[in-house]
């Protein structure tokens, strides 16, 4: 179907239906391509002041303590996994102790850092290494504290999936949205 033939005009000519009736179909227009100067203008115009750097920055780690907080207070302390490498350090930390969760955080990401830094952009792994790093130490802090606003919240199944649920779809996405992410 998609196969051409030489047509006895000396043209290519394929089987699409509307060239079988007769009718053409015109090629599209080429782009010029850029020169060295537009070049070197889109290269500059991609960099961050140092406002917009702070301010992701700042929203990074807002990401990674409402992550935290979500699940030191909502879904860890009532069972409640989650996916990825946040859920196998879970399951890991079942076996080898509460207090080994954060740093097996820390280390089931250092694979995936390397990866990223391998195959993705280096601002990405800066920003992974980051969130995952502000992540793990606010919550072992959290962890750690016996303040009131980080006691575990006990109450209906329903309730404590879905505001934990919220908090961490929220610190994710505020985590995503800047460029980074938990795992």
């Amino acid at each position: 179907y998609l196969s051409s033939k030489e047509g006895s005009k000396g043209k290519l000519r394929s089987r699409f239906p509307l060239e079988i009736l007769g009718a053409t179909v015109p090629s599209p227009p080429r782009l010029p391509l850029p020169n060295a100067s537009e070049k070197k203008m889109a290269h500059t115009q991609s960099k961050k002041t140092p406002k917009q750097i702070a301010f992701s920055t700042v929203t990074m780690i807002i990401g990674s303590i409402l992550a935290a907080y979500a699940l030191e207070v909502f879904l860890i302390p009532n069972q409640i996994i989650d996916g990825g490498v946040v859920g196998c350090a879970i399951l890991l930390s079942t076996l080898f102790g509460k207090g080994m969760f954060y740093f097996l955080v820390l280390l089931l990401n250092i694979p995936f850092i390397a990866l990223a830094y391998k195959y993705i952009a280096k601002s990405f792994v800066l920003h992974m290494a980051i969130s995952v790093t502000v992540f793990a130490a606010i919550g072992h802090i959290m962890s750690d504290s016996t303040h009131p606003f980080f006691t575990p919240y006990k109450g209906d199944l329903l309730e404590i999936v879905v505001i934990g649920g919220i908090l961490l779809g929220l610190g994710v996405g505020l985590i995503i949205r800047t460029g980074g992410c938990l795992d």
